[in-house]
C-alpha cells in the first residue's frame, strides 16, 4: 500500500501464535465444504476452494475440521488425516496455501457421538450413552472403555504428526462444538463414574491428555492451537469457570492459543449465528479467557467485517478473529479492506444458506457469492466478441446476470420497472432481524454500476422497447407476484398484497389474518405483529417456515413465535370469509371462527411474471431469451443469484 495508510492497522499487523509467524490477524475459520471425496481424500475442486481463501490475504488459513478416525467421520465428504494415504493430497493442499503467502492449519478432531452414520457405517462412540438430541434424535452411542479413550488419544496423536509430514503450520485441536474433546469435558454428555468423568479434574482429563499426546508427536515447538465452546447453550451443560479452568491447564500443557467459539450440535445456533444474532457475541467471553492466560486468544463468530475486527483486537478483547462465512462470501476482504476499498466487499449476511447445503451433503455454496465452493466451474472468463445484453429486471437474479455479464466484457442494459433495484429483497428486509439482506442489494447494485452497466429505473419492458435497444441477448428476470385468494363469501376485508404489508404496515388496529406460513408470510406476520395489532397465521401445512434450512429456520421461528400478539395456526386452511369474520377449518375437520378481521394478506402461492415472454418469442424468435430467477419458479435468493450468474457467464 505505497502511499497509503492502512486503515485497520491493529488487524493488518504481524502477529505471532508461539513461533508462528502471520502476515496479520485473520485466521480463516475451518469451515467444512463437502467437496472431499467420500475417503476423505482431497479434490481438485477443494484445491481450487482453498486457494481462494488464501490469496484472498487471511494469514492462517484453517480448511476444515479433519476426522482422525474413520469411526469419528461427521460428513460423508469431511477431509481426512486418519491414514497415511492422505498426506500426499494434504501436501498439495498445503502447497497451495504457502505459494499464496498464508499459513495452513490442520484442525483434527473426532465428532464422537455427533458421528453420522450414514457417512461411518457404524454405531458412534461417546464418554457415556448419553443420546445425541440434535440434527438426528435419540440415538444412544457406545460407551468407551478406558482403553478404547486410550487409543484415540493415540490417533490424535498418528493425525497429528501426519499433519507436521503434509506441511501444515499448526496443529488445532479441536475441543468445541460438541466433538468428543468436548463431550469429556462437558458434565451433559460425560456421566462416567472412572477417571475421565465427575468432577472437573477428571473432566478435563481426556482434554488434556490429547493436548499432550499431540505435543509429544510434533515437538515442543510446533505451534498448538485449541477451539473451545465458552458457552454451551444447553441445559445441563458448561459453567464459563470450568472453560477457564481448562484454558489455564491448556496453556500449561503446552498449548500456545485458544479459539474462542460457542455451542454444540444441540445448539448449533451458537456456531453459526445468523442474522439476528448480534455481531460478535462471544468477543466479550474471549476477553475474560484472554485476561487468564499468558497466551494468544482467538474469537469467531458472526464477525463480518473488517471494522467489527479492529475493533475487538483494538479493545484487547482478542489477538486474532477467526472469520468463517464473512470469508466464503468474500474471499478477498482481508485484501480488500487493506486496500480501503471496504466498498467492494460481497458482505455475508448470515443466512446460513451454505450450512443448509453442508447439512444436505450437497456441496456448500453460497447465496451472496455465486462463484464460492465451485471456483473452477464458474470462473469468469472474457467472451471473444462483445455483444448488447439486456437485463430485464433489477431483483437478485438480474443484478448478478448483469455483473457476470459485464464481467464478461458485454454492453449491458438493465430495465427495472420500478423507481429502486433489489426485487423482494427490498421488502423481505424489512422483516424483524433480517434487515441485513438489504446488504446484497447494496453491494450488488454498486458492483454493476462500477462496471458501467446502464441502469434505466421506473422503464417498463414491452416489444417496442426491446426492438429499440436491438440486444443480442435478453435475460429475463422480472420476478413473481403473490397470488389471488378465491375464498367464499362476501368478505369486507380486503386483500392485501405481501410486498404491500410489508413496505406500508399499518397502524395496528384490528387483526391482520396471513394466509401461507412459509417464509414470506412469516416475514409479513413479524413485521405487522412489530407494529401492534394481533396477527393469525393460517399454514395448511405442518410447518412455519418449512422453505428454509434447519439452522436458519430456527431462530426466525423463534423471533415471530415469542411475539404474543403472533397466532401461528397450522395444518388450517381458510374456509370462508364473511364480513370481517374469517372461517378456518383445521385438517381434523374442526371449524373456528376469527373476528375482527381488519385484511388478509395472500402470501402462500407465488406466480411468476412472464407476460414479456410470449411476445418476445412470438415477434422475435431469433432472440435469445434466457429465464431466470422467480420468473422461471418461485424460490428463493441463492437460486436467484446462481441462476443469474449461470446465465451471465453463458452468453
Amino acid at each position: 500500500m505505497s502511499g497509503t495508510t492502512n486503515p485497520f492497522p491493529r488487524l493488518f499487523s504481524e502477529g505471532h501464535i508461539g513461533p508462528l509467524r502471520l502476515r496479520n490477524r485473520i485466521i480463516s475459520s475451518p469451515m467444512e465444504k463437502n467437496l472431499a471425496l467420500p475417503d476423505g481424500s482431497v479434490t481438485q475442486g477443494y484445491l481450487n476452494n482453498i486457494r481462494e481463501r488464501a490469496r484472498g490475504g487471511a494469514a492462517l488459513i484453517c480448511p476444515e475440521t479433519l476426522y482422525i478416525d474413520v469411526r469419528g467421520k461427521g460428513n460423508l465428504f469431511q477431509l481426512g488425516i486418519h491414514d497415511d494415504a492422505m498426506i500426499p493430497g494434504l501436501r498439495r493442499l498445503c502447497d497451495t496455501v504457502h505459494a499464496e503467502g498464508a499459513c495452513a492449519a490442520a484442525e483434527i478432531s473426532h465428532a464422537g457421538r455427533q458421528a453420522h452414520y450414514t457417512a461411518t457405517g457404524l454405531l458412534p462412540l461417546a464418554p457415556s450413552q448419553v443420546p445425541f438430541i440434535g440434527f438426528r434424535q435419540g440415538e444412544i452411542p457406545l460407551e468407551l472403555s478406558a482403553g478404547e479413550s486410550e487409543e484415540i488419544v493415540r490417533s490424535f496423536a498418528a493425525a497429528a504428526a501426519r499433519a507436521k509430514t503434509a506441511g501444515f503450520d499448526t496443529i488445532m485441536i479441536h475441543g468445541a462444538h460438541g466433538y468428543l474433546i468436548h463431550q469429556f469435558f462437558s458434565p451433559r454428555s460425560n456421566q462416567r463414574k472412572d477417571g475421565y468423568g465427575g468432577h472437573l479434574e477428571n473432566r478435563m482429563r481426556f482434554p488434556l491428555e490429547v493436548a499432550a499426546a499431540v505435543r509429544n508427536a510434533v515437538g515442543d515447538d510446533f505451534p498448538l492451537l485449541y477451539r473451545l465452546s465458552a458457552e454451551e447453550g444447553v441445559e445441563g451443560g458448561l459453567r464459563f469457570e470450568d472453560v477457564l479452568a481448562l484454558c489455564q491447564a491448556l496453556e500449561e500443557a503446552g498449548v500456545h492459543h485458544i479459539d474462542v467459539s460457542a455451542g454444540t450440535y444441540e445448539s448449533s445456533t451458537l456456531i453459526t449465528p445468523s442474522m439476528e444474532a448480534p455481531i460478535a457475541p462471544y468477543a466479550d467471553m474471549a476477553g475474560e479467557i484472554r485476561n487468564r492466560v499468558g497466551i494468544t486468544v482467538s474469537v469467531v463468530g458472526r464477525i463480518m467485517d473488517a471494522d467489527t475486527a479492529e475493533q475487538i483486537l483494538r479493545s484487547g478483547k482478542a489477538d486474532f478473529v477467526t472469520m468463517g462465512r464473512a470469508l466464503h462470501a468474500d474471499p478477498y476482504l482481508p485484501q480488500k479492506a487493506l486496500a480501503g476499498r471496504a466498498e467492494e466487499i460481497r458482505p455475508c449476511v448470515g443466512c446460513l444458506k451454505c450450512n443448509d447445503l453442508l447439512g444436505a451433503g450437497e456441496p456448500v455454496l453460497c447465496m451472496v457469492n455465486s462463484h464460492a465452493g465451485q471456483e473452477g466451474e464458474t470462473r469468469i472468463r472474457r467472451a471473444k466478441t462483445a455483444m448488447c445484453v439486456l437485463v430485464v429486471g433489477g431483483g437478485p437474479a438480474g443484478l448478478e446476470a448483469a455483473r457476470v455479464a459485464a464481467l464478461r466484457g458485454h454492453r449491458v442494459t438493465l430495465l427495472e420497472m420500478s423507481g429502486e433495484l433489489g426485487g423482494q429483497v427490498r421488502y423481505a428486509a424489512m422483516a424483524p432481524g433480517r434487515a441485513d439482506l438489504i446488504l446484497l442489494v447494496h453491494s450488488l447494485a454498486g458492483e454493476v454500476r462500477k462496471l458501467g452497466v446502464e441502469i434505466r429505473l421506473w422503464t417498463r419492458a414491452d416489444a417496442n422497447e426491446i426492438r429499440r435497444i436491438a440486444p443480442d441477448e435478453v435475460i429475463l428476470a422480472t420476478g413473481a407476484l403473490a397470488g389471488s385468494l378465491s375464498i367464499p363469501g362476501g368478505g369486507s376485508a380486503p386483500l392485501l398484497d405481501p410486498m404491500d404489508a410489508m413496505a406500508n404496515g399499518w397502524d395496528g388496529r384490528g387483526r391482520a389474518l396471513v394466509f401461507g406460513g412459509g417464509m414470506r408470510g412469516c416475514a409479513v406476520a413479524g413485521r405487522l405483529a412489530e407494529l401492534g395489532g394481533e396477527v393469525f397465521v393460517v399454514e395448511p401445512g405442518e410447518t412455519l417456515i418449512g422453505d428454509l434450512g434447519l439452522r436458519a429456520r430456527f431462530p426466525m421461528l423463534q423471533k415471530l413465535t415469542s411475539r404474543q400478539n403472533v397466532k401461528p395456526l397450522i395444518n388450517t386452511s381458510l374456509d370462508r370469509l364473511e364480513g370481517d369474520k374469517a372461517t378456518l377449518r383445521e385438517r381434523n375437520g374442526k371449524s373456528s371462527e376469527v373476528n375482527r378481521i381488519r385484511f388478509v394478506v395472500p402470501a402462500r402461492i407465488m406466480n411468476p411474471q412472464t407476460e414479456l415472454l410470449s411476445p418476445l418469442i412470438d415477434e422475435m424468435p431469433d432472440l435469445r431469451v434466457q429465464v431466470v430467477g422467480d420468473c422461471r419458479r418461485p424460490r428463493g435468493i441463492f437460486e436467484a443469484v446462481q441462476e443469474g450468474a449461470a446465465a451471465g457467464r453463458s452468453i
